[in-house]
């Protein structure tokens, strides 16, 4: 099983902190263009552990923070953000 981070050249990215994380997770997301943006958060068995979706506008800096993590198992994530113009993947280790 082979996971690549994809990019877009539609300016979506993101980061994560802290990483490796214990407690909670925050995440900073600016795009291009406005609309839904969906942030999930999945095993390296594929299954979706949290998800959520915003409404980010185009230039503005969005930020969520996770506060519940601390009740997943400990290991590697892969931290997926989707929107209509391509989605990028990051890999976040919970520990």
């Amino acid at each position: 099983l082979e996971f690549r981070r994809v990019l877009f050249r539609s300016g979506l990215s993101f980061s994560v902190f802290p990483n490796p994380a214990s407690e909670s997770l925050r995440i900073s997301f600016k795009s291009n263009t406005s609309g839904q943006t969906t942030f999930s958060l999945y095993d390296l068995s594929g299954k979706l552990v949290k998800s959520e979706s915003h409404n980010v506008s185009s230039g503005n800096t969005f930020d969520t923070e996770w506060n519940d993590i601390s009740s997943f198992q400990k290991g590697v994530y892969l931290l997926n953000v989707r929107n209509t113009t391509g989605e990028t993947t990051k890999r976040v280790v919970i520990n």
